[in-house]
């Protein structure tokens, strides 16, 4: 990648960086006397229109993904970084499926899914709305042990090691060296955070196993062992 590939996407996050919350301004946010007066300051800067509150910070998500479709010269990146909002997706639609409930106000954007019809693609086993064969494959999967377990803790773990792997083998093909590097941190401190959940409620070492994925700067087995014997030795 030369220089100059993103040099259009780069003078154009930065002009858009005067939008951006200033340091000072959360500061007053944070120190704002209850949720109407942060919401007038807000206003003050066009954050929130009118008298709409709901859906504020989504929107201005939406503005900053919509910058970066617009200025990025390889679309394919951006993909990349929306692995575990579809994974995430994936375990939403599938647990909303056995506890009854709408999914889509569970669901993390962006998203390359078809979030509108997840649900009652997975539901059907049409798995129409999800175009890769290796979600699609997670899908199902957590989809049957669902359906005979009934508990939300397997099918999250066999999708949040999927996107693990999927962050893994995306991370190694890609050419940009600053998201293998965002890819690695990810994959290991997701694994910590599940090894400290873990440990918190003493799972076995078979389901420790299970729920972690390989790790990158870190030893699989050894955090496997480590996690085994509880929070403190964890933590030490």
């Amino acid at each position: 990648m030369r220089d100059t590939d993103y040099a259009f996407c780069v003078a154009k996050v930065r002009a858009n960086e005067t939008k951006l919350l200033s340091s000072d301004f959360i500061n007053r946010l944070v120190e704002a006397d209850d949720y109407s007066s942060a919401v007038r300051l807000l206003r003050s800067i066009d954050w929130i229109e009118a008298d709409v509150t709901e859906g504020f910070i989504k929107k201005q998500s939406d503005n900053l993904w919509n910058i970066l479709e617009e200025s990025v010269p390889d679309k394919e990146i951006l993909n990349y970084l929306c692995i575990l909002n579809d994974y995430h997706n994936i375990k939403t639609a599938v647990k909303c499926i056995i506890s009854d409930e709408e999914a889509i106000q569970y669901y993390a954007e962006p998203s390359s899914l078809e979030l509108d019809d997840l649900q009652n693609s997975i539901d059907s086993c049409t798995f129409l709305s999800i175009k890769s064969e290796e979600m699609r494959k997670t899908a199902k999967e957590a989809f049957e042990i669902a359906c005979k377990s009934k508990c939300g803790q397997d099918v999250e773990a066999i999708v949040d090691v999927a996107a693990l792997e999927a962050l893994r083998k995306v991370s190694g093909k890609c050419k940009h060296k600053i998201f293998s590097e965002i890819c690695t941190f990810l994959i290991d401190t997701s694994n910590i955070r599940t090894a400290i959940r873990c440990a918190a409620v003493g799972k076995n070492r078979d389901f420790i196993n299970s729920a972690l994925s390989e790790c990158v700067k870190i030893n699989k087995d050894t955090l496997v062992n480590v996690t085994t014997s509880g929070s403190e030795a964890l933590k030490d």
